[in-house]
């Protein structure tokens, strides 16, 4: 099959497009035919090895965590040959930038019926990162004043959806430019980061930082009693800061069938439409990966791994 690999850590261009076996499933885990994909920013931070002391050194690597395609065997009993999915593997293990990927069919859910493949694709760890942080972990309510910053990226354009889905009031942090968007996926209030004290904006139940640029002295002052701050952000000290205060939070993302049902549902429901900015062959993976390096995509990229985007 063919698929993207890298036998070192560094720039872009480590990225080769190459012919490699085609994997097994094991039991548990399902096979799947991958029609697309897309790049996260985990993908480009474990490429340049910033995450090595977790990843390690074995090579070859193949990214990308998220994927949409069918069921070609299945050794998981929710599935069968010919199934329509999506889902996202462990970030850390990737390998979904490939024509093939054997993964525990607990990762996976049946593709929503009103999307593509191709922009299902997209939909998975931005979805699930939203989930697991303002439902599962700060129990967002109707009424909660909800602080979005990055309002506009893969993660922040969900997070807004979802936290007006529950009726929340969201303040959105995106670019100038970007504040029309911000306005139409739901936010109540949009701010230019370019031209606000982003630490004069008043109180909140839930600040969710995606784009990992506040500054958290500063932050918790914000919080309303018993408010909460959760980023994405997840290194030494802010796991350390987590266990000590019960104000600060982050989201690891973690594959979860029934989280992913809930997305399919909310999806289904239209609370949450794609937001998307581009899309590459996969042959150019490269390409995207320097294109999402340089921030400030309004939604996702899409990696086409086969050129059909019928649902």
């Amino acid at each position: 099959m063919k698929a993207i690999t890298y036998h070192e850590y560094g720039k872009s261009d480590v990225l080769q497009f190459v012919e490699i076996p085609d994997p097994v499933p094991k039991d548990g885990e399902v096979l799947v035919e991958i029609i697309a994909s897309s790049v996260n920013p985990i993908d480009i931070n474990i490429r340049k090895g910033f995450l090595k002391a977790i990843t390690g050194k074995k090579f070859p690597r193949t990214p990308g965590a998220d994927l949409a395609g069918k069921v070609i065997e299945s050794k998981h009993p929710d599935f069968k040959a010919g199934d329509k999915v999506y889902g996202m593997n462990e970030a850390m293990a990737g390998g979904c930038n490939a024509e093939k990927i054997a993964i525990p069919g607990a990762y996976l859910a049946e593709k929503p019926n009103v999307l593509s493949f191709h922009t299902a694709a997209i939909m998975p760890l931005s979805g699930l990162t939203c989930i697991q942080a303002l439902i599962r972990k700060c129990a967002i309510k109707a009424g909660y004043d909800v602080l979005i910053n990055g309002c506009t990226g893969g993660v922040g354009s969900m997070a807004v959806q979802i936290a007006t889905a529950k009726q929340a009031m969201v303040s959105g942090v995106c670019s100038k430019k970007n504040e029309q968007l911000a306005r139409n996926l739901g936010a109540d209030h949009v701010v230019g980061y370019e031209h606000e004290d982003l630490y004069q904006l008043g109180k909140f139940d839930i600040i969710f930082d995606t784009v990992e640029t506040l500054q958290l002295n500063k932050v918790k002052k914000m919080l309303k009693p018993g408010g909460k701050y959760i980023t994405t952000k997840v290194n030494p000290n802010i796991m350390l800061r987590a266990k000590l205060s019960r104000k600060i939070n982050y989201v690891n993302v973690k594959p979860d069938h029934t989280d992913l049902v809930l997305l399919t549902r909310m999806i289904e429901d239209k609370q949450i439409i794609p937001v998307i900015e581009k899309d590459y062959p996969l042959e150019f993976l490269a390409k995207a990966h320097d294109f999402v390096e340089r921030g400030h995509s309004r939604g996702k990229v899409i990696v086409q791994v086969k050129a059909q985007g019928k649902k």
